[in-house]
């Protein structure tokens, strides 16, 4: 979870391709739409559950996650 946030819950990056990630969990824009009703997720509980719901679209992995390379889990629950 800090990998990319730094433990900021604050935390928003900007990808090489215009796209952002915001939050402790850093949830792309992509996502926003179907997690939180078009808007950034970015208080607490929010981004929370946008990762749950990111992690259970994976099948249970951190694959959607561009950092799971990082700690060998793009796969694995």
């Amino acid at each position: 979870m800090s990998h990319e946030s730094g433990g900021n819950a604050h935390a928003v990056n900007q990808n090489s391709g215009g796209s952002y990630d915001v939050g402790l969990w850093q949830i792309n824009d992509y996502n926003w739409n179907s997690c939180s009703g078009g808007s950034a997720p970015c208080d607490g509980n929010t981004n929370l559950n946008c990762a749950i719901d990111v992690y259970n679209w994976g099948g249970k992995t951190w694959q959607f996650w561009s950092t799971c390379g990082a700690c060998g889990c793009c796969n694995s629950a």
